[in-house]
């Protein structure tokens, strides 16, 4: 089962000089206690395999506290300064037990005790310059801290007796610091094009220590940007933007894991490098008349720099990797309605469609494949129906969502995932002017998930390469 405890507040506060002040906090508890018996046997030589009955028991508890803070300032006539600050705190326990009921006593044959503390605090620091009604100025830094403490251990029985297992880069500290300098300008010429161009330096320096890894490096990075905006007939606007994206990094993916599902081992990469990108966006928007809605049409492509994926440690396991360059190209397209202006009922209906190709060179076949975790299409639909009974200002939500599978590339098999479509119905609305009541009903379809993997061996030419 699944228990979540949470506790949130907000402040906000207007001053007489002009300046707000927002501070939002979260103290959250999750604990999951999960149970799976699998049974595993021939049905066509029972005395070959016999029938083996095994029982896994988890314990994972999540422990969250998050406090934000956005401090809005005026310094003079056309000029502002923007303070914002986060901190977040997690501790993640998780064990997991596996025993063997046909087994003599029960023996426990596997255990995972794994301890991860991640600590993550940024400050951000913004000032607008509005020099006419035409052009403005922005200029700013953001500094950041982040850490991930992993401790892990695996038991297996071996002669009887639970022994540890020897993991490269089972334990450790991974921590970044990272600071980026930015600016952009702003300008609206002729009355129908404005035009926004950026750029930002972020630079950050990364260090590991643990048992078998002891390293430190750094990085920088140049992402310049340029944003148009093109007003053709006052409700019609075409938008292009170009840019450098840079990805954060996931400190999980720096040590070792076993994987939920199959116990496979998993090695850390404390060599993992963020995935950068060159991203062109061209798209239309049009406003329906009187405020009824929008309708967007948007295409884009990006160029990817070491993506990420899979490759083969030691000949032994898999890691996550930088495979390689690799593209992204695709068309969006999404609506809002507000059906009240168009002389309906009141209600709001959205939607999204996207269709996306992908590829890039598989770092052990050569052949070309698409991006892991990526589905080459997908569907959103909401609508909102305002309904004042039983509660005021209450609503009726039912949204709708699809995705194609995805796919993972490891080094000896190829997965596939569908969720299958998902349906949730919700309604909220207010008990007094201090009380809100909400409450939903996720996967009304009773979608279940499916998982396919395709085994392979890998030949001597493949195993050299």
């Amino acid at each position: 089962g699944t228990g979540t405890t949470k506790a949130s507040g907000r402040m906000d506060r207007r001053f007489a000089t002009g300046a707000t002040l927002q501070v939002n906090g979260l103290l959250q508890a999750v604990r999951i206690d999960r149970q799976r018996e699998e049974v595993v046997g021939s049905f066509t030589d029972m005395l070959a395999l016999p029938f083996n009955d095994i029982l896994e028991n988890e314990d994972r508890d999540r422990y969250t506290a998050e406090l934000s803070t956005d401090y809005n300032f005026p310094v003079g006539d056309g000029k502002n300064v923007t303070v914002l600050g986060g901190f977040n705190w997690e501790k993640e326990i998780r064990d997991r037990t596996v025993r063997d009921n046909l087994l003599e006593d029960s023996p426990i044959v596997f255990e995972q005790d794994r301890t991860d503390l991640r600590l993550e605090a940024i400050g951000r620091s913004v000032f607008d310059w509005a020099l006419s009604s035409k052009s403005s100025v922005q200029i700013g830094f953001e500094g950041a801290f982040n850490s991930q403490r992993t401790e892990f251990e695996l038991l297996r029985l071996e002669d009887g007796v639970l022994t540890p297992a020897p993991i490269f880069n089972s334990n450790g500290t991974v921590e970044e610091y990272r600071g980026e300098l930015f600016t952009s300008t702003t300008r609206t010429m002729w009355d129908v094009l404005t035009v926004e161009a950026g750029l930002a330096v972020e630079k950050s320096q990364i260090t590991q220590t643990g048992t078998d890894v002891d390293s430190s490096r750094s990085l920088t990075f140049i992402k310049p940007s340029l944003t148009t905006f093109l007003d053709i007939t006052g409700n019609t606007k075409v938008i292009f933007s170009a840019g450098r994206d840079v990805d954060q990094l996931d400190f999980s993916e720096f040590v070792s894991s076993i994987s939920e599902r199959d116990e496979e081992l998993e090695a850390g990469n404390p060599d993992l490098l963020p995935e950068r990108s060159w991203d062109v966006d061209l798209g239309v928007e049009y406003r329906l008349a009187g405020g009824a809605g929008v309708l967007n049409l948007n295409s884009f492509y990006r160029y990817v720099e070491d993506a990420s994926g899979r490759r083969e440690f030691e000949s032994l396991v898999s890691q996550p990797s930088n495979i390689g360059n690799g593209y992204e190209y695709g068309i969006e397209a999404e609506a809002s309605l507000q059906l009240s202006q168009i002389g309906l009922w009141s209600g709001v209906f959205t939607s999204r469609y996207l269709r996306r190709e992908t590829s890039v060179d598989d770092p052990l076949t050569g052949l070309a494949r698409p991006f892991d975790s990526t589905p080459d299409w997908e569907i959103e639909i909401e609508y909102n129906h305002d309904v004042n009974f039983p509660l005021k200002n209450g609503a009726l939500e039912f949204k709708y969502t699809q995705e194609a599978q995805t796919f993972v590339h490891d080094v000896n098999y190829i997965e596939a995932y569908n969720d299958g479509p998902q349906l949730r119905v919700g309604y909220a609305g207010q008990i007094n002017d201090s009380v809100n009541f909400n409450f939903s009903v996720t996967n009304v379809l009773n979608s279940k998930p499916e998982r396919d993997r395709q085994l392979f061996t890998l030949s001597p030419d493949l195993q050299q390469s």
